[in-house]
């Protein structure tokens, strides 16, 4: 009887000793598995501020329309740090709304922010609409003077023209800039002769206009660039956000609040 007591007694305590051992393995393993975890997401965390180096937001301003911002005018410095890019490698992405803003290139459009030569007498009616009232739009000359239309009756002066002209000028549609001109060329009778004219639309909701200072095909490190985009109505006491991507990575995310709106141009950021 005492045998088997002493037996039993034997097992149990080999049973503790399992126990005891597979609960100081599972902790050991628990707390590594724990380190690697920490470890991990310090290095992404390394990775995406690294990533976040690659632009910074300089400013952001609002245009102010019947109380809403409708217009968005940003000033970004692509950092040092990065690699020369193609401008069609960013996008944008405006949160709460979720769309995706894409650059502003549309092969189909024959005006769309890129140079065309144009010979034309009198007037020429345009493959674009920037004023959004689903009547194309066109430049007519009238005793030597250019004039934009955005139908038969509203139209904007752009210049006196007469023989060599280079120009460049913002298109307003009460008060309100819709987009942007640029001529160059001469003028003869009321007719064109070898005129560039490269007109850039600004009120395209999901497209975005990127304006270089340096005038360059590619962006370069340590280039300032200005992002022209239309916005759905941003209302006044409201957070927003964009998140600006390169190549599909996430680079810069920056938050904006509408404040109270009573002047025409607002800084946001």
């Amino acid at each position: 009887m005492n045998k088997k007591a002493f037996m039993g007694i034997g097992t149990l305590i080999i049973f503790i000793s399992v126990i005891l051992t597979a609960t100081v393995a599972s902790g050991v393993v628990i707390r590594t598995s724990g380190i690697l975890q920490q470890k991990s997401f310090s290095t992404a965390s390394e990775v995406r501020q690294g990533i976040t180096r690659l632009m910074q937001i300089i400013s952001i301003f609002g245009w102010n329309e019947n109380n809403t911002i409708t217009r968005l005018n940003i000033m970004i410095n692509y950092l040092t740090s990065a690699d020369e890019i193609w401008p069609e490698m960013l996008t944008i992405n405006l949160e709460p709304q979720n769309i995706l803003y894409l650059l502003d290139y549309d092969n189909n459009k024959t005006y769309y922010n890129k140079k065309q030569r144009i010979e034309f007498c009198n007037e020429k009616i345009l493959d674009l609409d920037l004023d959004g009232d689903r009547i194309s739009d066109k430049i007519v000359i009238e005793n030597s003077t250019l004039y934009y239309y955005f139908n038969d009756t509203l139209k904007q002066n752009i210049t006196k023209w007469s023989g060599m002209i280079n120009i460049s000028k913002v298109i307003e549609k009460d008060h309100n800039p819709v987009g942007e001109i640029k001529i160059v060329g001469t003028i003869v009778n009321n007719c064109t002769t070898n005129v560039n004219i490269t007109l850039i639309p600004y009120n395209i909701i999901g497209h975005f206009i990127l304006k270089q200072f340096d005038n360059s095909s590619i962006i370069n490190p340590g280039e300032n660039l200005k992002v022209i985009m239309k916005v759905p109505n941003l209302i006044e006491n409201k957070d927003y956000s964009l998140r600006f991507i390169v190549k599909r990575a996430i680079t810069t995310d920056v938050s904006f609040e509408i404040p109270d709106l009573y002047k025409e141009y607002t800084q946001l950021y």
